[in-house]
């Protein structure tokens, strides 16, 4: 019989994370709230930089955020898209 995973040890998922600033993120927060209630209270508005895969050798990753020379960073949005439905695609 195979082994089971236990239940009782935590999964940890390893991501780089930019939030944005909450005074920023005002608009953002309430439209989340509004239509996406539970990851609005799990996880504040943020872009996912790096998943785990891309993780693979954090020392180097840490070293290359350390040597960065920007401190500011703008990111403009084009329209938005709605997903329909989970691996259906976007209308």
């Amino acid at each position: 019989m195979p082994e089971q995973p236990s239940t009782l040890v935590p999964q940890v998922r390893r991501q780089l994370t930019l939030f944005a600033e909450p005074q920023a993120a005002r608009d953002i927060e309430t439209i989340r709230g509004t239509y996406n209630p539970e990851q609005h209270r799990l996880i504040g508005s943020h872009v996912t930089l790096c998943r785990e895969d891309e993780l693979t050798d954090l020392e180097r990753v840490l070293h290359n955020l350390g040597t960065l020379k920007a401190r500011a960073l703008a990111i403009h949005f084009g329209k938005a898209i709605r997903f329909a439905e989970k691996n259906k695609g976007c209308q």
